[in-house]
């Protein structure tokens, strides 16, 4: 959960990320991020790394600003990564 008092104030936040990745977004006004990351073993040398995000905010009816903005007040991303080890 997150609250401030606008874009001025607005919060940076390091989140977890898939394997080798960094995430570091701000936010500002009211409402909530949640972020999960699973890491699942395949074979010996073979694994997966799956990240979902969810954000919802309560102050303005979408969220983001020129090319990237999303209609709505929620957004969901997610990342996904397969690694093979030699």
């Amino acid at each position: 959960y997150f609250r401030t008092d606008g874009y001025g104030n607005r919060l940076y936040v390091f989140e977890p990320d898939v394997l080798m990745g960094s995430s570091f977004p701000s936010f500002y006004g009211e409402g909530i991020r949640w972020v999960g990351v699973w890491k699942q073993a395949i074979a010996r040398s073979l694994d997966v790394w799956c990240r979902l995000a969810y954000l919802r905010v309560w102050d303005r009816p979408q969220i983001g600003s020129g090319e990237e903005i999303t209609p709505g007040p929620e957004k969901w991303t997610g990342t996904l990564q397969i690694r093979y080890q030699f």
